[in-house]
């Protein structure tokens, strides 16, 4: 009853099997398609049943039987009941029937009846009547047809399964081999295989001679390849085209014709393309239904329910069972006819589904479009040198579902060769089209400059056609280019040409994407209130056309610009609905761009745990959507948010990233910011001669285009003139980048600015201190101070870029603040504070004795700090411990004896220790630098 090689895997189906003939099943037919592993599981479940019930068994296997009496013989020798050879059929039956009854709880396996169905079925009824304790199982590829009948479907092996049983086969055939379970070649092989057991071993067997990556390389041929693994074996079992062409014999004439004519199917297919592509000119719907109904009974063909549209059906082949089919398929010399109709249906349909894309059905057309991606690339691979003009249209309506979900590399590889075999096409709309969506493709991943040459083409053709409404699409195109090259002037110009052209036609109306894009033109150049408009007209625009992803870029961008204007409460709002509106578009590149955009609105707020989740979103789909410059933007502003909370090492990794990016995609705009960026870092980090190359690169990028970015970098190079000592030059720097800033004014680098100018007031504290003026320094630096708590105050919100300069310009003022002391200190060598016995007086330098014999707790006080002087002179005493030196025989409450220090103190100031009594956050000291005289 065991089987020869070991068993994997299976545990729910023979759970299942186990169930439906423990809650009073009597009857279960185990099903799927050739080489599925009906009789392995079949066996593996006598053994156990045998095991748990311990009553008979009895396994007959049916393969050779041809007729009737071979069946009956075969089931009679398994009871070891001889029949004799006069008895008819219905007496031998019935023998057997009181047999099996006379046994009680028995099993009985009927294996392989898929050529007997009609022998086998009446048989098996009249001993379900007559033994009625006893159970049956039988395999094959079809239902039995009984009354009472549990139907099991086997599904392929589970990728960990498929992987054991692999590898089990393959050291069976070749001790040394050895695999991992995430070997991409490996998991490629095993995907290829489908997970059908049969399959499985026979490519394992072909290790004996090829390796992994061989096999895999010959799997295009896998019905020779997957050959006869086991010499000797019935040729059914040996070999896969064996396994499928004994289901192949089985089928009627109009059966094998349907399963043929699916073979020119890729990835699975709806009833209307069934009908269309496999039901003759008349698309014969009932016809179709049937024959796929009967392929289905009979393991030949999966039915399926989407994720992406999960209300109805659609229909796949197994890839072995496709081969076989597509070899009939020539055989029958319609393939070329097939390949034609399906060509046609899928064209049309692809037209639709783009369409579609961009309006209120947006989702369901993604979705439509994802489920038809390997039949419209089988459109463009049959038709690119037949009919090139069938071959754009499959590209076109993949570039919707390219741009929203990824693969972009696949769409733009598409277009590509369907523009070379519309090279001398005379359908020029279509060649604009083709063009100005490869290039919309080429900006997703970084290739602008090759993009700008395909907009340069379609702009060409459009003019000579002297077509209006192809010249205003190809214009708008090529708008957009422009904004992400970081031409603005000349994207502006571009898009209000194009949407001229739009209003000279009638009855065509503005383009809500061109709309946009001017929106997001203006504001990139600061020109918020037009961008403001524009921006709400496109997003009326969109409204109006049911667009969903219209609507999500729109309010996207308005949150944006909401966010720059620090208008915080609406940016939020702006931004979640776009995330919203993405995901209901099922859009996942905008929905990356709209979780970035939100990114930087909490992050603005101080809600760093929901930025950082929020761009952790982003990043996670930018990486599935393999277009590197979002990667990049995504990677930019978790490097931004990782510098504001201070992981400066964590910044700089992230940044640097994102740099190469941008580098590679030739995106010279988010170079430069990135640059700006990590120059600041590198400040921070007191790597000044880093930080100064980083400045020179992104000033010299960004000049003339960008001067925010220049803005930037020069009011930081002037922060690191001052680290450097070169104090002549900050004001300059500062005034500057002033002037490059008023040319196109931003609100978050005037900001800046703002803050960073206290630089200038620290550089005058630095003049005063080499001069020794003391004065003048402390009034310096109270100005510095008070520019950065202005600039707190003025809003209530600071942005990460605010956060990291205030603490570059807190840092400074400490820095300086030190050197003042020492000032000060250096001022007071020749004197220093007198304390009389048991600190009974004191006197500062110059100045008249101040008694303390009435204030016993000012004398203990001023006692204990000056002991503290000398034992830790740069160690504060606490509150705590002055309470106790102060009030020695009282007990008193915690924060009363912090009220008292407090006023004690302040009595002290004010009797005239104010320049040398230092308050700390943990306590009180006497200034390290100050000699004290104790008399």
């Amino acid at each position: 009853m065991s089987n020869r090689t070991s068993f994997v895997g299976r545990q729910r189906a023979l759970a299942l099997l186990a169930q439906r003939l423990d809650d009073g099943g009597r009857l279960a037919s185990v099903r799927g398609p050739a080489g599925i592993g009906k009789t392995r599981l079949a066996r593996r479940f006598a053994s156990d049943w045998e095991q748990v019930h311990r009553g008979p068994v009895w396994f007959c296997e049916l393969e050779t039987a041809g007729s009737v009496l071979d069946v009956l013989a075969l089931v009679g020798a398994q009871l070891d009941l001889p029949l004799s050879s006069a008895s008819d059929a219905l007496t031998a039956s019935d023998q057997l029937g009181r047999a099996m009854a006379s046994h009680g709880p028995a099993l009985l396996v009927l294996d392989d009846v898929d050529h007997l169905l009609d022998v086998v079925r009446p048989f098996v009824d009249r001993w379900m009547s007559t033994a009625p304790h006893a159970r049956f199982v039988v395999t094959s590829r079809a239902r039995l047809g009984v009354d009472g009948e549990q139907s099991i479907d086997v599904p392929p092996l589970e990728p960990e399964e498929a992987f054991v049983l692999f590898v089990d086969r393959a050291r069976a055939v070749r001790a040394d081999f050895s695999a991992s379970a995430d070997d991409p070649i490996t998991t490629a092989l095993l995907a290829e295989l489908e997970g059908i057991p049969l399959a499985i071993e026979l490519a394992a067997a072909r290790l004996r001679v090829l390796g992994a990556k061989e096999l895999l390389g010959h799997l295009d041929r896998r019905l020779d390849i997957l050959g006869d693994a086991h010499p000797g074996a019935h040729v059914r079992k040996a070999t896969l085209r064996g396994a499928i062409a004994s289901s192949w014999d089985l089928l009627n004439e109009r059966e094998r014709q349907t399963l043929a004519r699916c073979s020119v199917f890729r990835g699975g297919w709806s009833l209307d393309a069934g009908c269309a592509v496999a039901g003759g000119p008349s698309g014969d719907a009932t016809r179709v239904i049937e024959d796929l109904t009967s392929l289905r009974d009979r393991s030949l063909l999966l039915v399926e329910a989407p994720r992406q549209l999960p209300h109805e059906a659609r229909f796949k082949l197994y890839a072995s069972v496709r081969a076989y089919a597509a070899e009939q398929l020539e055989l029958s010399g319609e393939r070329d006819m097939m390949q034609e109709r399906h060509a046609s249906w899928f064209a049309d349909a692809g037209d639709r589904y783009a369409r579609d894309a961009q309006g209120a059905t947006a989702k369901e057309a993604l979705a439509r479009l994802e489920l038809e991606a390997d039949n419209l690339v089988e459109v463009h691979r049959w038709s690119v040198a037949r009919a090139p003009e069938l071959a754009a249209r499959a590209a076109l309506a993949l570039e919707p579902l390219g741009r929203a979900r990824g693969p972009a590399l696949r769409t733009l590889a598409l277009l590509d060769a369907a523009a070379r075999q519309l090279d001398r096409s005379s359908n020029t709309p279509l060649r604009v089209r083709v063009s100005c969506a490869s290039a919309g493709i080429r900006r997703l991943v970084g290739q602008l400059e090759e993009a700008r040459q395909d907009l340069d083409l379609a702009l060409g053709l459009a003019r000579a056609t002297g077509d209006a409404t192809v010249e205003a699409y190809a214009r708008a195109a090529l708008g957009r280019l422009e904004a992400d090259r970081g031409c603005l002037d000349s994207a502006r110009a571009e898009l209000e040409a194009s949407l001229d052209l739009r209003a000279s036609i009638e009855g065509l109306g503005a383009d809500p994407e061109a709309l946009l894009c001017l929106g997001w033109v203006h504001f990139l150049q600061n020109r918020f209130d037009d961008a403001q408009t524009w921006l709400e007209r496109a997003l009326e625009g969109f409204i109006a056309a049911g667009s969903i992803g219209g609507q999500a870029s729109a309010h996207s961008n308005l949150g944006s610009l909401a966010r720059r204007t620090r208008r915080i409460a609406a940016s939020e709002h702006h931004l979640s609905r776009a995330v919203e509106l993405a995901r209901e578009a099922t859009d996942r590149r905008l929905e990356v761009i709209a979780h970035a955009n939100l990114g930087n609105a909490l992050r603005d707020v101080g809600r760093l745990d929901e930025a950082r989740r929020s761009y952790e979103a982003a990043s996670s789909l930018a990486g599935r959507l393999g277009q590197t410059p979002l990667q990049a933007m995504v990677d930019t502003s978790l490097g931004l948010l990782d510098h504001a909370a201070g992981n400066l090492r964590e910044a700089r990794t992230r940044l640097f990233g994102a740099l190469e990016m941008h580098k590679a995609t030739k995106n010279l705009r988010f170079e430069a910011l990135t640059r700006a960026r990590l120059g600041i870092l590198e400040l921070e980090a007191q790597a000044i001669d880093d930080a100064a190359a980083h400045w020179r690169v992104a000033t010299a990028i960004a000049h003339a285009k960008e001067p925010s970015v220049e803005a930037l970098a020069l009011v930081y190079a002037g922060v690191a003139s001052f680290m450097e000592g070169r104090i002549g030059e900050v004001s300059p720097a500062f005034a500057q980048a002033r002037r490059h800033h008023e040319m196109q004014p931003e609100p978050t680098i005037g900001a800046l600015i703002a803050i960073l100018e206290a630089f200038a007031e620290l550089a005058a504290a630095m003049r005063a201190i080499e001069a020794a003026d003391e004065d003048a320094a402390v009034t310096s630096l109270a100005n510095a101070r008070l520019r950065v708590e202005r600039s707190a105050r003025s809003s209530a919100h600071r942005f990460a870029e605010e956060i990291i300069a205030a603490r570059i310009v807190g840092a400074a003022i400490e820095r300086t603040t030190s050197k003042l002391a020492m000032l000060a200190s250096t001022a007071r060598e020749s004197a220093g504070l007198e304390l009389g016995p048991a600190a009974r007086w004191f006197r500062m330098p110059g100045r008249e004795v101040v008694e303390l014999a009435r204030h016993k707790a000012l004398r203990l006080l001023l006692q204990r700090l000056a002991e503290a002087r000398t034992t830790c002179p740069a160690e504060p005493v606490t509150v705590p411990d002055l309470v106790v030196a102060g009030w020695p025989e009282e007990r008193i409450v915690a924060s009363a004896g912090a009220r008292r220090v407090y006023t004690a103190m302040s009595t002290l100031r004010r009797m005239g220790l104010r320049d040398i009594l230092v308050r700390r956050e943990d306590g009180y000291l006497l200034d390290p630098a100050l000699v004290v005289i104790r008399r």
